[in-house]
């Protein structure tokens, strides 16, 4: 969607608008559905990993919620601003954050593979020739 107003954030960077009407509910938020909506994102696995924690759970699984939430929080900065600095807080952790859960399953599924150096070099290979692609 193409930018309707300019709210507190300034002039749209990002490289995506998405379905909104930006600053239609608040001059202070961009898209404030989607915006919104991301506090699904941050709320219930920041409250899983701090559980997580206190109960002494698998190190993997705390890492997997705090990364979650990481995706959250980028996803309300982006949504909230549009800015490009923003956009990459939302989708660069979503890449990093599916290989790490693509490491933890491979080794759910197939547990030798925890100590594959190749696997482990692959997804860091992956995760920061897309990172550069990005930036």
């Amino acid at each position: 969607m193409a930018p309707t107003a300019v709210g507190y954030w300034g002039k749209v960077t990002s490289t995506l608008d998405w379905c909104e009407e930006n600053y239609d509910t608040t001059f202070y938020i961009a898209e404030f559905w989607n915006t919104l909506s991301n506090l699904f994102m941050i709320v219930p696995p920041a409250f899983s990993c701090f559980r997580s924690f206190k109960t002494g759970n698998d190190t993997r699984l705390l890492l997997c919620y705090a990364l979650l939430t990481l995706v959250g929080i980028g996803s309300w900065l982006f949504h909230m601003t549009l800015k490009y600095e923003m956009q990459l807080l939302d989708e660069l952790p979503m890449i990093w954050g599916s290989l790490y859960l693509v490491f933890i399953l491979g080794t759910i599924a197939y547990p030798h593979l925890e100590q594959s150096l190749l696997l482990k070099l692959g997804l860091f290979v992956y995760g920061v020739i897309a990172t550069f692609i990005y930036l």
